[in-house]
């Protein structure tokens, strides 16, 4: 089994479709530096870990408030607090559940939602080690009028 990560583009269209707005991503060199506040892993049924998404404070705050358009200022409060109320943190688990269907299996197995995890301590140790072996991609993702973020996604290579 191979796991294939999206391209700017899939990953644009993808969030774009479930944010009902205009989404830009772009890629970024992996080794940028950023520290991941919400993560999500991801596994194919019984079996073991085999996909992580990551996003930076911004980015889940704009990813969870676009959702259920609560409105951008209130997203803003909450990365100026440095954490995410509760309601973006229900809303940016939604975020995760979908983003199952972004890393996808070469033998045309789904992945589901595992664990999300919020707060730079907690996502840190849900991520993989940058010493692991793994597929890597970082995209700087922005969402019309709301803001922009980073988000990795890794899979088992």
């Amino acid at each position: 089994m191979k796991l294939i990560l999206p391209t700017a583009l899939q990953l644009e269209r993808a969030l774009a479709l479930l944010m009902r707005r205009d989404v830009e991503a772009e890629t970024q060199p992996v080794a940028t530096r950023c520290r991941f506040a919400a993560a999500g892993s991801y596994f194919g049924g019984d079996g073991p870990t085999l996909a992580w998404v990551g996003a930076d404070l911004p980015l889940a705050a704009y990813l969870g408030a676009a959702l259920s358009l609560v409105p951008a200022d209130a997203a803003r409060e909450c990365v100026k607090a440095g954490d995410l109320d509760g309601t973006l943190r229900e809303n940016f688990a939604e975020v995760l559940n979908v983003s199952a269907c972004l890393v996808t299996r070469n033998d045309g197995g789904r992945l589901a939602l595992q664990q999300p995890a919020f707060g730079d301590v907690a996502a840190a140790a849900l991520l993989p080690p940058a010493t692991a072996r793994m597929y890597r991609a970082l995209f700087r993702v922005e969402i019309a009028g709301y803001g922009a973020g980073l988000m990795g996604l890794w899979g088992v290579a």
